[in-house]
């Protein structure tokens, strides 16, 4: 047999058995061997978004509407504010490939996120282009939380004002702690 493809095949079933125990070390019930592997899973989960979370269902699931906002100040005291994608400014056929971007800035605020925030707020930074001078910056993680309608009442109110909700805040001294 060929060695070329005898190496293939060992590529293959590596790849596969790293991406089945990130999957399994990643949905499993909390106990000890996910405790220890959650992270090193994470590493792998969170870029690709393969990563679950379970608060569409019940017993209590999500009614709010959030959207995710990175407030960023720079070491000249200017407010710079960046936006993460919201589905309800798209069409269902331009939301369809963005959904996954969706599903983590709705979870972002969860415990097990915890690591992955820094990295939210390395690419708000990035976006934004801010030049050398502006460093340092303060990058805060805030959700606008959209209350559900009262029972009865088919749709909420759009004047109802939206109430901010701290997720998380981080300091970069420089440019370079912010790129990848």
């Amino acid at each position: 047999m060929d060695w070329r493809l005898m190496a293939r095949r060992g590529l293959v079933s590596g790849f596969l058995v790293l991406h089945i125990s990130a999957v399994l070390a990643y949905v499993m019930p909390d106990c000890p061997i996910r405790r220890q592997t959650f992270n090193i899973a994470s590493y792998y989960m969170f870029p690709l978004g393969l990563w679950q979370s379970w608060a569409m269902f019940a017993p209590n699931p999500a009614r709010e509407s959030l959207a995710l906002e990175a407030e960023i100040i720079d070491s000249k005291g200017m407010r710079h504010l960046h936006q993460f994608v919201n589905l309800a400014d798209y069409s269902w056929y331009e939301a369809f490939p963005r959904y996954r971007h969706f599903k983590f800035a709705y979870n972002v605020s969860l415990d097990e996120f915890a690591a992955a925030r820094k990295f939210v707020a390395r690419h708000a930074a990035r976006t934004l282009g801010l030049k050398d001078e502006a460093y340092p910056i303060h990058v805060g993680l805030f959700y606008q939380v959209g209350m559900p309608p009262p029972e009865g009442i088919a749709m909420r109110d759009p004047m109802t004002p939206k109430r901010a909700q701290m997720v998380d805040a981080f300091e970069f001294a420089s440019r370079k702690e912010v790129e990848p």
